[in-house]
């Protein structure tokens, strides 16, 4: 497991955006083996595994190449420049491109009540986003939560037997 500290600073709205877009998966049950097998990955496994589902989840977004592109664009400013400027440039890719894309495929989904919880959360986490301290830990949990939602819509998206 690798856990990231991060600062805040003006990230915090888009934190929240990010954040309550995973709440579309309470629109059923189908959410909840996903979430408990993710419980189960051996810690050592956890962020190998987050990053090798986020480069398969944005796929989604941007295509295969795509994706593979960001993750190492990313990466590679993670190297020039430090990991808060690699966060930052992924907290704006997620809240502009990534957030608004999912919540048009579950919304074409026919997914209105998961979209609908998620939006209310957001207006009420970006109203109190200046609340939250100035730094956050990415660590093993939130790993396992950010992989459990990405395996989650693929279940959903590929009509996987777990439906």
């Amino acid at each position: 497991m690798v856990a990231y500290t991060l600062a805040l600073r003006a990230t915090q709205p888009l934190i929240a955006v990010i954040a309550a877009h995973g709440l579309t998966d309470l629109d059923s049950f189908a959410c909840v083996l996903p979430y408990a097998a993710w419980c189960l990955v051996p810690n050592v496994l956890v962020t190998p595994a987050f990053v090798a589902s986020s480069i398969f989840h944005f796929a989604d977004d941007v295509g295969r190449k795509g994706s593979a592109l960001l993750h190492g664009a990313v990466g590679f400013l993670c190297l020039l420049c430090g990991k808060q400027l690699a966060f930052e440039a992924m907290m704006l890719y997620l809240a502009v491109v990534h957030v608004p894309m999912h919540y048009g495929r579950c919304l074409r989904r026919g997914r209105v009540r998961g979209v609908g919880f998620a939006a209310a959360v957001t207006i009420v986490l970006v109203a109190f986003s200046r609340q939250v301290g100035d730094s956050f830990l990415f660590g093993n949990w939130l790993q396992r939560i950010a992989a459990a939602h990405i395996v989650h819509e693929a279940v959903l998206e590929h009509r996987c037997p777990l439906k």
